[in-house]
């Protein structure tokens, strides 16, 4: 395999296990629309920054109630986005940890 392909197994080995993790860690609690947000590699200790976005239920507004749904649909178009960053070490798939995002 070439190098390139190498780094390509490891971001993607590293992605499948910040997505396995973060489930996991919120397991019982209703994660929707999970996705890939970014990806950085520290290169000083070799772990993998993976930011990943997802949507709660309880952050859109409930269909039952008409005045909060309209008040939400004014406010904004789409359900509040909740980012995470989960830190992934490779050498031993054994060290992860999760945090917010930190606003740009």
């Amino acid at each position: 395999m070439s190098e390139a392909s190498d780094k390509l197994d490891e971001v993607t080995a590293a992605i499948q296990a910040a997505k396995a993790f973060l489930l996991k860690a919120f397991q019982g609690e209703p994660i929707e629309n999970l996705g890939l947000e970014e990806v950085r590699r520290n290169k000083h200790d070799r772990t993998w920054e993976i930011t990943l976005g997802f949507n709660r239920r309880w952050d859109s507004p409930s269909p039952n109630n008409n005045f909060i749904a309209m008040a939400a649909a004014a406010a904004a178009a789409r359900p509040q986005r909740i980012y995470k960053v989960v830190t992934v070490d490779l050498s031993g798939l054994e060290d992860f940890s999760i945090s917010n995002r930190r606003d740009d």
